[in-house]
């Protein structure tokens, strides 16, 4: 969608609230489930980024 506001026709400063807006939904989209959710959220997503990031070092060669 971002690409699509910017090749929009619309103030500049209009374009890059909107642009931002798009890019930093779905970090909120998380802080709000986590709001909602509380301390269980949390621990899941802690827990998915993490092995996550553990699997990219574990397949990353090393140098």
């Amino acid at each position: 969608m971002i690409p699509v506001v910017m090749a929009m026709d619309l103030d500049p400063g209009f374009k890059a609230g909107l642009s931002g807006f798009l890019g930093a939904t779905p970090f909120l989209s998380k802080f709000v489930a986590v709001a909602i959710m509380g301390r269980p959220a949390y621990y899941f997503l802690k827990r998915t980024v993490y092995m996550r990031l553990r699997r990219r070092i574990a397949s990353s060669p090393a140098e």
